[in-house]
């Protein structure tokens, strides 16, 4: 993992001046790694921010606060309101989460919610963002459903037409405008169909490269 953090780090460096860092997964809080890896990154220059995606349930206090410090932010995921959300994630995943949030939150970090959205779980935004605002998340993001892996067929039954992934943007939009009490992120490219000022470029190939767990 050293040698391939490295492989990419040494030209990259080369050329940017700020390198972001999303530990991903599975569940990142899992791997006997972690701590090796923060420290071995804290010691390129060019990195300065590291980041979690999590499903929020793992919370291991001797690790997090060996690395609090260091770490920007964590993203979690969540599918819509507590029956909602269990059915996609697991029995009592809902609780846990709104039980660590305000454990990460005291840590320093900021947190955020992201949702998957598909046919099972669209109308579950509102209650989702009302949870975000109870408990004080910092940012609120909705993902569509890309299917892939061995369950695939089955998940393309689940995918949104266009015109419902329109809708749910347009609402979202229009939310941020008037909705001040939580911040909402439109860091992913389909929002640049709706407004050219907001939304990114596809990363692939130009800045962004993601690295697999077995090093691919």
């Amino acid at each position: 993992l050293k040698q391939g953090i490295k492989n990419i780090l040494t030209p990259v460096s080369s050329w940017v001046d700020e390198i972001e860092i999303c530990f991903s997964g599975g569940e990142p809080f899992f791997s006997p790694n972690l701590l090796e890896l923060i420290r071995y990154l804290n010691g390129w220059k060019k990195v300065k921010r590291l980041m979690f995606t999590t499903n929020g349930t793992v919370v291991n206090l001797n690790l997090l606060n060996k690395i609090k410090k260091d770490i920007d932010n964590v993203q979690i995921s969540l599918e819509g309101g507590e029956k909602i959300n269990d059915e996609i994630r697991g029995s009592g995943i809902f609780n846990q989460v709104k039980k660590n949030i305000p454990i990460f939150k005291n840590l320093g970090w900021r947190v955020g919610i992201n949702m998957t959205i598909h046919k099972l779980n669209y109308k579950e935004i509102p209650e989702v963002i009302n949870f975000c605002i109870e408990s004080k998340v910092d940012t609120f993001a909705v993902t569509r459903l890309v299917p892939s892996g061995s369950n695939k067929k089955v998940l393309n039954k689940l995918l949104l037409s266009k015109k419902e992934i329109k809708d749910i943007y347009s609402f979202l939009l229009n939310e941020s405008r008037y909705n001040k009490k939580i911040n909402f992120s439109f860091n992913r490219t389909l929002w640049n169909c709706l407004d050219k000022e907001i939304g990114r470029p596809c990363s692939v190939g130009i800045n962004g490269v993601a690295i697999l767990a077995d090093g691919t």
